[in-house]
């Protein structure tokens, strides 16, 4: 989950989604803008911009900022820093997941991170690390071996042949199975939850 800290009000809410009650946050704005000094590029939200051609964040301003004291926060950790030292994102370990704490907006009143080349793969990054990639082609070619995933419902499949005929096959069951197959007709269809894959 992502989490921008848009402004102080916002960090009662934050406490209590990270389990720390005594959460506070200050503005940290200022005459002048900060930017990101200190940047953990081995973390996977950052390890696409490794490569020194990329790794250049100093374009990117920060008019505003929140301080928050990420020592308050259980198991935090500290990916990227202002060059002040403040943490500019926060991670927080959070039952199966994970909660991450950017502690400046993207909007135009607190950054120009929106408007950076690095907006777009950041978000990605933090997208892609959200949840489980799938790897299953979108197209075999005849005599393809197909490998089915377990499926989410834990009830199996069904494989509807081309003459029209199911195949059940329980979410237990592994191993594999061949049917030959002609170009001109597919060899089955895979059904699941009422739809088609």
């Amino acid at each position: 989950m992502l989490w921008v800290l848009h402004d102080r009000a916002s960090v009662g809410s934050l406490a209590r989604l990270a389990g720390a009650n005594d959460l506070t946050a200050d503005e940290a704005g200022g005459a002048d803008y900060a930017m990101l000094g200190t940047i953990d590029f081995a973390h996977p939200l950052f390890a696409s911009f490794a490569d020194p051609r990329y790794s250049d964040f100093t374009r990117i301003h920060f008019w505003k900022h929140r301080r928050l004291d990420a020592a308050r926060l259980p198991n935090a950790r500290i990916p990227a820093r202002f060059d002040n030292g403040d943490p500019a994102l926060i991670e927080v370990p959070k039952g199966k997941g994970r909660l991450l704490v950017l502690t400046a907006g993207w909007h135009p009143a607190d950054s120009q991170l929106a408007l950076s080349s690095k907006f777009v793969p950041l978000l990605y990054s933090v997208l892609e690390q959200a949840g489980p990639r799938t790897t299953a082609p979108t197209a075999y070619r005849v005599g393809d071996l197909v490998t089915l995933p377990a499926p989410s419902d834990g009830q199996g499949w069904v494989l509807l042949k081309p003459d029209g005929s199911e195949r059940r096959l329980s979410a237990a069951k592994r191993g594999s199975r061949r049917q030959t197959c002609r170009a001109s007709t597919p060899c089955l269809r895979v059904i699941r939850g009422g739809g088609s894959r």
